[in-house]
């Protein structure tokens, strides 16, 4: 989810000129998703020349032609990107340098945020920026979940050591997926159930993102009969959430608290405390599903 800025005052204006926010019940709901497929629609539509250039996420020497119209199962069409150099990256073990001691040795917690935007995408602040945000806080590991795959902040993080940083995507269509551990982008324009197959493919964690905040909305089949691996439970009712957590437990979905930051200020507003130390997918996936992080929000 991203905040509607002054940035994006063009695009409200364009989804209002449409139509798009004629009076419903859910008025906020329609203008914001207006407003981010508009914003979406702008900054990365392909133009002619891109159409004929290999994309960074594809083979070396192969093309990719994108789907023109949406299936009847309401999958959106595939949107290509810029194209930037490839950095091919087979395995993912982030780990922590040797100038950085991450606990919770001591007994300490770990304290970590795996929902966040750079400039990649829709974020505000540089791959930099968002980390020296964390360390500010006093994070000790975080995933760059960007709308698309951009191999040089994909490379900064797996490179990273003052703390541990898991690259991702969050593929987004009518509803989003983040997909942990993601290196190689994945087409949104596909069924929800290939989506999390193709991030358990790279080896990656997927995590259903903001299921039941609309316009995102989940509908029950799809969030607990695909396989997702964990769901973002931020339901500010509370007896909402329980009823969530005791669904994710049914189904073997463990609950993760992200702040889904685009900018830095967006940082520390929601995060977990997990009582082990996490360097890897594995170990977050142990931690997550064995009930060893709990929530934190300002």
């Amino acid at each position: 989810m991203k905040k509607i800025s002054s940035g994006l005052i063009f695009c409200l204006l364009a989804a209002l000129l449409t139509g798009c926010a004629s009076p419903t019940p859910d008025l906020a709901a329609t203008v914001q998703k207006a407003v981010i497929e508009t914003y979406v629609a702008l900054t990365f539509a392909p133009t002619a020349t891109v159409l004929a250039t290999p994309t960074p996420f594809a083979t070396p020497g192969s093309t990719i032609t994108p789907t023109e119209t949406a299936t009847d199962t309401g999958v959106p069409t595939e949107t290509l990107f810029p194209t930037e150099t490839l950095i091919p990256i087979d395995t993912l073990t982030p780990q922590p340098g040797a100038t950085r001691t991450l606990g919770p040795l001591d007994g300490t917690v770990w304290q970590i945020d795996l929902h966040m935007h750079t400039t990649c995408s829709d974020g505000d602040n540089t791959y930099e920026e968002m980390v020296q945000g964390a360390l500010d806080l006093g994070l000790d590991l975080i995933a760059i979940t960007d709308h698309i795959v951009c191999p040089d902040v994909t490379q900064a993080c797996l490179n990273e050591t003052r703390l541990v940083c898991i690259p991702g995507q969050e593929v987004s269509s009518d509803q989003h997926i983040v997909g942990l551990g993601v290196t190689q982008y994945i087409s949104p324009g596909q069924p929800y159930a290939d989506i999390v197959t193709a991030i358990h493919n790279q080896g990656g964690l997927a995590i259903a993102a903001h299921p039941y905040t609309r316009p995102w909305v989940f509908d029950e089949a799809t969030l607990y009969g695909i396989g997702f691996d964990a769901m973002e439970c931020w339901m500010s009712n509370a007896e909402d959430n329980q009823h969530q957590i005791e669904l994710g437990a049914q189904n073997n979905i463990a609950c993760t608290y992200d702040s889904d930051a685009h900018e830095v200020l967006d940082l520390g507003t929601r995060y977990m405390d997990c009582s082990v130390p996490i360097y890897n997918l594995s170990d977050l996936n142990s931690a997550l599903h064995s009930n060893l992080c709990a929530p934190r929000q300002q």
